[in-house]
């Protein structure tokens, strides 16, 4: 696209939506989504003069002040409860109409007037970060009603972004093809790597420019390195000599969790929406038919505990378990948070030195994570922000995947070989020691490739520009 710059005076409206919990604050405590939300909103405001930014997610008044932007309280607008998806089609027929009444010049707004159409209309583009929606990872209700909106929002003539996500896999041909269509319909689609754009191309997806860019949480910054040392003292962790390692884990990891494999059986989840008691019912049911939950993250964990007792004994290094998502007050599963994991792997452990195996105990902000991770000297990560969050410092970094996504950013990275691809304790202690051994000359490739992967995540917003700009050269 031929770059031109908006006009002065001109003030961008930009509305984000996606997947948002109902809780507000939820967002926040995934510090991942933190990371991304604050990257794409500060290479949009750099790159947009005047940009006005509002989001359908569920922020917190603090963090909206914080970033300069505003979260939309209307649950119209980010309910997935089954009489708002019956809504989201009303509002369907009633674009479609307006939209066939506009072909006669008749412009009546009266049909499209609702609180989350009016919130469509105002804005200039729409900006979709839904992540991982448009693939088999999530329910088809969500996704669907999701679309729909997509589908409303086009009628109403507004451009719609499809903004760093990573679409796929689609295992599900009729879902691929549900997909296609509406892709399809966007305005222009940008992934967060290689894989994604190709999964998007191998079901047809090629009505819409697609580009393959980075994800936003490549721009994040960490916090000040005085203020990383004054987490370290209140949490008795010395930054001496010794090596330090970093380890976040996290449920996704786990091959037995048995509210995932309730969620991820398409049909079954549709429940949730339909007899949302039987169906926590039959959550709680699965979590008591898997004899012990306990015996099942134990087997998981053992071989990454194992293989902290050999970082701690052979290498003498001191291993901290960084949380990377804190878990409600309502939450009834803590084995299963990112907390609970960490203090199962503490207890699994052999070690003598114990005093050298430490979780990091207080809830920071996602700043001051990114800094804590940047002081390790490797770091293994089963979340992809939180490695986003170390090899964005050059620090050496393992993942342990759970999707394309792990695969498609560390191909963009060029660290194709940190990826653990089996759980068991010789192959995880031989990848690590593989890594410990080259943390020198993986931290340069690290160091040469990232300013190329942060120029990628910056495209996200120079595409952004110019379709504004287009848009505004067309009223000209």
């Amino acid at each position: 696209m031929k770059r031109r710059h908006c006009r002065v005076g001109t003030e961008a409206k930009i509305l984000i939506i996606g997947l948002s919990a109902t809780e507000e604050g939820a967002y926040e405590r995934q510090l991942g989504n933190v990371a991304i939300l604050s990257g794409a909103t500060k290479m949009l405001k750099d790159t947009i003069p005047s940009v006005d930014i509002s989001t359908n997610f569920q922020l917190t008044e603090a963090f909206c002040k914080e970033l300069g932007i505003k979260s939309i309280r209307d649950k119209e607008v980010w309910s997935f409860s089954p009489s708002f998806f019956l809504k989201s089609i009303c509002d369907l027929c009633k674009c479609t109409l307006w939209r066939f009444l506009s072909l006669f010049r008749l412009d009546v707004r009266s049909l499209v007037n609702n609180r989350k159409l009016r919130e469509y209309r105002s804005a200039d583009i729409i900006l979709d970060m839904s992540a991982d929606l448009f693939s088999d990872n999530f329910d088809y209700i969500r996704m669907l009603k999701h679309s729909i909106d997509i589908l409303s929002i086009r009628l109403l003539r507004k451009p719609v972004i499809i903004f760093a996500q990573s679409p796929g896999p689609f295992r599900s041909k009729f879902i691929g093809q549900v997909i296609k269509s509406i892709l399809n319909k966007t305005t222009l689609i940008t992934t967060r790597e290689e894989i994604s754009k190709d999964s998007l191309l191998s079901i047809g997806v090629s009505k819409t420019p697609i580009f393959a860019t980075a994800c936003p949480a490549f721009l994040f910054e960490a916090t000040s390195k005085g203020r990383v040392e004054q987490i370290f003292k209140q949490e008795g962790i010395s930054l001496d000599n010794e090596p330090l390692i970093g380890l976040t884990f996290c449920s996704f990891n786990i091959s037995v969790n048995p509210m995932r494999i309730i969620i991820q059986n398409k049909w079954l989840n549709t429940m949730k929406y339909l007899l949302p008691k039987l169906f926590y019912n039959l959550v709680e049911k699965r979590m008591k038919s898997v004899k012990s939950l306990d015996t099942h993250v134990t087997a998981d964990l053992m071989p990454f505990a194992q293989a902290i007792d050999h970082l701690v004994e052979r290498l003498h290094a001191t291993v901290l378990l960084i949380p990377h998502m804190y878990e409600s007050s309502s939450s009834r599963y803590h084995i299963l948070s990112d907390k609970g994991l960490a203090e199962k792997l503490c207890e699994l452990t052999n070690s003598a030195n114990t005093e050298k195996i430490k979780i990091l105990k207080g809830k920071y902000n996602a700043e001051d994570v990114k800094g804590i991770i940047g002081e390790c000297d490797i770091f293994i990560s089963g979340r992809m922000h939180a490695a986003i969050a170390a090899m964005t410092q050059n620090i050496p970094t393992i993942v342990i995947p759970y999707g394309n996504k792990f695969y498609g950013i560390m191909q963009m990275v060029g660290q194709q070989i940190c990826i653990l691809e089996e759980n068991n304790t010789d192959y995880i202690i031989s990848k690590i020691d593989y890594v410990w051994r080259k943390r020198g000359e993986i931290s340069k490739q690290l160091e040469a490739r990232i300013p190329e992967v942060r120029e990628r995540a910056l495209l996200n917003a120079k595409l952004v520009d110019d379709i504004i700009n287009e848009k505004e050269s067309r009223k000209v």
